[in-house]
């Protein structure tokens, strides 16, 4: 599940707990609440996030987005820090 092998990993868990400003009992509840997701909300969930069909994910450089236009709706996500 976790993987607390090293201070390193048990550090970095507990880094990204505070980053993302997650509660503090996240990592000790998360084995339960994953516990409790049944199949049917799997598909709910993939129904609404899905619904327009087919999605695409295209990585490339800045003109990438030129080709893709005309293509459907584009969104680019800059994920250079």
């Amino acid at each position: 599940m976790f993987e607390f092998d090293t201070p390193q990993s048990v550090l970095a868990k507990y880094l990204d707990v505070s980053y993302n400003r997650l509660p503090k009992g996240y990592l000790v509840s998360w084995p339960s609440r994953i516990a409790s997701v049944r199949p049917a909300d799997v598909r709910d969930s993939a129904a609404r996030l899905f619904n327009t069909g087919l999605v695409r994910v295209v990585v490339g450089g800045a003109d990438a987005r030129k080709s893709l236009e005309g293509r459907g709706d584009v969104v680019e996500l800059n994920l250079t820090p």
